[in-house]
């Protein structure tokens, strides 16, 4: 450790300001208030500053690519000019839809915090005034950089369903940036009241356990967590317990989930798109067709997805993924049994390419604490068979087939 210092606010989560970090910005639902770390000297770190925002129970603070930090939390979602960066200046914020109720009941948009955030293609972002005198910056649109994804963390149930997931779950939201702008912002809301800001939801998604209107005991994880977005328009999204979903938000009024991927026994707490590097070997702003998952009891798996043409959204054909009997039940064994969806791939949905015509393969490879897991999983496109091979370690090998869906068990050799 070079420095450190103490903070006014709990650390829960902490968050550069700019790309060279000059300035951080850390929350954690508690004090009310976020506080400003100043980093010019980082091993002299000290407080700058405690920001009260619109947000007082924060906890993520995430940074556009135009410079914007969204604070997210119990009670929405704000966004902040950090142009002076101990001064954050409130430019909109989510309305009613993005305020937690007291009892964490009944509000399927926040039932719990606004988890973390990520506004995408945010330089695009162009406002115009209206014949009304009002700012807008149009119809919702990704391309447009008007549309703000959010994770809603929730899985907290009152009695007599503690532990549970159930009548809730945190879900995937899509909500509309109809302008940034402080003036206009402080006139619609005056009194500095949370719920007051003009953000609007689009569409949110929760996975079929939701739907299923089944209460289990699968624990405290029945939430959708961290997520990373790719440019053609598909979320990679951490659902601890329910894997690795794959959603397409193309259009932020219909997400839909184009593909999957879990087992018996994890807790992915996060899912990225590995960045595309160019000669020299440094990152650029695209996204490869890889995505790396953080999971608490597998630690890391490599999953390659099946990438879409240049077909529209309209024609994506969403996915559901199937329910694993040891959610409802209850238990969680290492090893998935044949025939229950575990390990599912369920890629490439309908009007989807599958990247490398000369090979079928897909290949994830995972990092317990203990022991090095290898998962490869073999697909074969015409019968629709495939087989997972599990080493755990070297020294004692062994084979699962399973089968996803309809598909058959016909291992490829």
């Amino acid at each position: 450790m070079v420095g450190d210092t103490p903070t006014t606010t709990r650390t829960h989560t902490i968050s550069c300001g700019t790309p060279t970090c000059e300035y951080a910005y850390s929350d954690g639902r508690t004090q009310g208030a976020m506080s400003i770390i100043d980093l010019r000297d980082f091993r002299n770190p000290k407080m700058a500053n405690i920001y009260r925002s619109v947000v007082p129970s924060g906890h993520d603070e995430d940074l556009d690519d135009a410079g914007i930090l969204w604070h997210v939390g119990g009670q929405g979602s704000v966004a902040l000019d950090i142009s002076k960066p101990r001064q954050p200046v409130p430019l909109n914020s989510t309305d009613a839809d993005g305020v937690a109720s007291d009892d964490y009941t009944g509000k399927p948009y926040n039932n719990f915090i606004h988890h973390n955030s990520l506004r995408p293609n945010a330089r695009s972002f162009r406002q115009t005034r209206g014949s009304n005198g009002r700012l807008t910056s149009g119809t919702p649109s990704l391309r447009r950089g008007n549309v703000l994804l959010v994770t809603e963390e929730d899985y907290l149930q009152i009695s007599p369903n503690v532990g549970q997931c159930g009548g809730y779950e945190g879900s995937f939201q899509t909500w509309h940036v109809p302008y940034l702008h402080a003036g206009q912002y402080a006139k619609d809301k005056p009194n500095g009241q949370a719920g007051k800001g003009t953000m609007r939801s689009l569409d949110r998604w929760n996975t079929e356990l939701l739907d299923s209107k089944t209460t289990t005991p699968a624990g405290a994880f029945c939430s959708a967590h961290y997520f990373d977005y790719n440019q053609p328009g598909f979320v990679a999204q951490g659902w601890y317990q329910q894997g690795t979903r794959i959603l397409d938000v193309r259009d932020p009024r219909n997400i839909k989930q184009v593909g999957y991927f879990f087992t018996g026994a994890m807790e992915t707490w996060a899912a990225y798109w590995v960045p595309v590097r160019n000669g020299r070997g440094q990152v650029t702003d695209k996204s490869s067709n890889l995505v790396y998952t953080v999971d608490a009891v597998r630690g890391i798996d490599v999953l390659r997805v099946g990438l879409p043409s240049d077909q529209s959204p309209r024609d994506t054909e969403p996915k559901r993924a199937p329910i694993l009997p040891q959610w409802v039940a209850g238990t969680t064994p290492v090893t998935p049994p044949a025939r229950s969806g575990a390990g599912c791939a369920a890629w490439p949905p309908k009007g989807l390419r599958q990247l490398g015509r000369s090979s079928s393969r897909r290949r994830a490879i995972g990092q317990a604490p203990d022991e090095v897991l290898h998962r490869t999983v073999w697909v074969n496109s015409a019968t629709g068979s495939w087989t997972l091979r599990k080493e755990t370690p070297a020294s004692s090998p062994s084979s699962t087939t399973a089968a996803c869906d309809s598909w058959s068990q016909n291992p490829r050799p």
